[in-house]
């Protein structure tokens, strides 16, 4: 998948949206190839092709969109045309938001010392079971590299543990939960943001899930499913 491509066309749809305007959208030139052999170097695997293309067109991005009109009307029509999705929180009323670090804050920086491990507290020793296997808070959260920060809430995270290498999921109550969400493939999460608007709340809907790190990979369902009514 051409994400860049794909944000262009999600763009181009709200551009063009009777209720709905882009309220940022910065995105920052490919990554130094040489950066994916320090990742090898450093964690010891291959960094997919396909992740090598997003990161090769785009290191880091920015695509927020929202109502065009922070009225009562306006958040009340766009509700009643919505259905699937209603607006709750704002002004502003952010409807859809998608925020990819750079490949060097998700991978070579130690960006998350001091949140998600080494804290600083007695918990970073007490264990947690995840995917039926044991591990400490400080060794699960180092294996964990958050990268699209679409809310301030929940965020996405690859995994850098064997079975589930570079396989993604939600990390929710601001980041700190870490066990309720569906684990999912890069490409599918990609496609899952592009073919829901990147509406934030629709992440949730499909990947959250109590004790979802036990299921099964969660697969897609069709296309047409996940487009919200707004665009179609």
């Amino acid at each position: 998948m051409k994400l860049k491509g794909e944000i262009n066309i999600l763009a181009d749809k709200i551009t063009k949206h009777p209720f709905l305007k882009i309220f940022e959208r910065t995105e920052s030139p490919g990554v130094n190839p040489r950066n994916y052999k320090l990742f090898k170097d450093k964690f010891g695997i291959d960094l997919p092709a396909v992740i090598q293309d997003l990161y090769g067109e785009m290191n880091g991005f920015t695509f927020i969109y929202g109502l065009k009109d922070s009225s009562d009307k306006a958040l009340n029509d766009f509700n009643a045309l919505s259905k699937d999705y209603i607006i709750e929180k704002g002004p502003p009323y952010i409807i859809g938001s998608i925020k990819f670090l750079p490949f060097e804050k998700v991978f070579l920086e130690n960006t998350w010392e001091g949140m998600l491990y080494n804290t600083g507290s007695k918990t970073d020793e007490n264990k947690l079971t995840f995917r039926n296997k044991e591990y400490t808070y400080n060794d699960l959260g180092k294996q964990l590299k958050p990268f699209d920060l679409f809310s301030e809430e929940v965020c996405a995270s690859f995994l850098l543990i064997p079975e589930l290498s570079m396989d993604v999921i939600l990390l929710t109550d601001h980041y700190a939960d870490w066990q309720n969400s569906r684990i999912i493939s890069f490409e599918d999460y990609c496609t899952l943001i592009v073919n829901t608007g990147g509406i934030v709340e629709a992440r949730e809907r499909y990947l959250a899930k109590t004790e979802g790190d036990s299921m099964k990979k969660f697969n897609l369902p069709d296309n047409k499913k996940l487009t919200p009514k707004i665009f179609k």
